[in-house]
């Protein structure tokens, strides 16, 4: 018996280190961001919420604050959040986006998967190759996306269909309608899968002003009034999570731009928020025009006056 259980130990171990690989922290809240768990029938204390027609046990998201598989993150209409994983990997959530956390799968003793049901909004990810979800799938209603470490930007609606846009690395997409037809889908491209056809996905080339809008849709800080209010603990959590995040997102681009990567290790102190700018910046300089249209105030206060004016003007 006792040899029986120092040969489980480990796997006991990796399952529970694997486990836990897979619970999110929320490291940046903008507006109304809430938690979305446990189905119920009704008859709990606290507030509920109802989703497609089931009810749900909720709260409201605050910074520090963790969140689990299969679970639902939902933003209203001025809400936004940044969720990061204990290896760096993070979610950027948009707003108006109702979103089911990544659920672990067994494909086999050596390889495990992970999937993520953006069913409305907007979503930015950033993966590690090297991650436990670096062989992630995101499901959305007319597509699915594989995902091998990268960093990409999601928007989908049922009624119009899904728009995904490769910032590094590669994602493999295909529509709901014809799951044979894959499109490969590289850095600074975008693919659509339209809703009520069967066309296969659309390869497009993104343009400056769809990177200016992604840039803006995912871009989440936390206020000096937010800092403030925060404990020592969860300060310290949220600072380390950012430094995961740093690492990865340097190591990735170090395998994939090495002129960018010498660039951005020049640069003292950057963070995460930095970072994600000038890797769309670089994008940004070789992307096309579409027509004319000026960026809204609203887009260029997202991303803040000075980094419009030094990055994308």
């Amino acid at each position: 018996m006792k040899m029986i259980l120092t040969l489980l130990l480990p796997l006991l171990l990796h399952s529970t280190t694997w486990a836990q690989s897979f619970i999110g922290t929320f490291v940046a809240i903008k507006g109304d961001v809430k938690i979305l768990r446990n189905p119920t029938n009704g008859g709990e204390n606290g507030p509920l919420a109802i989703y497609e027609g089931v009810k749900y046990s909720y709260e409201i998201a605050k910074i520090g604050k963790k969140i689990r598989p299969q679970e639902i993150v939902q933003s209203g209409a001025d809400g936004k959040a940044k969720i990061t994983y204990p290896n760096g990997d993070q979610f950027v959530i948009g707003v108006g986006t109702t979103m089911v956390m990544p659920s672990i799968t067994d494909k086999s003793e050596d390889q495990k998967s992970s999937s993520i049901q953006l069913l409305y909004g907007r979503l930015r990810a950033l993966i590690s190759k090297s991650g436990p979800r670096n062989n992630m799938k995101v499901k959305t209603p007319t597509a699915v996306a594989g995902v091998r470490g990268t960093d990409f930007f999601t928007r989908a609606n049922p009624s119009v269909g899904t728009q995904l846009t490769v910032i590094r690395g590669e994602v493999a997409v295909n529509s709901i309608a014809k799951p044979e037809e894959v499109v490969q889908v590289k850095t600074g491209f975008s693919v659509e899968a339209k809703s009520k056809t069967e066309a296969p996905p659309q390869l497009i080339e993104t343009t400056k002003e769809d990177l200016m809008n992604l840039q803006s849709e995912s871009t989440v800080k936390v206020t000096k009034e937010q800092l403030a209010e925060l404990s020592p603990e969860v300060k310290k959590t949220v600072n380390a999570l950012s430094e995961k995040t740093k690492d990865a997102m340097l190591n990735d681009i170090k395998t994939e731009n090495a002129a960018l990567y010498n660039e951005l290790k020049m640069k003292q102190n950057l963070d995460t928020e930095e970072i994600n700018t000038a890797v769309v910046a670089k994008l940004y300089v070789k992307a096309p025009s579409a027509k004319k249209k000026q960026p809204s105030q609203e887009e260029i206060d997202a991303i803040g006056r000075d980094v419009y004016e030094k990055y994308f003007k």
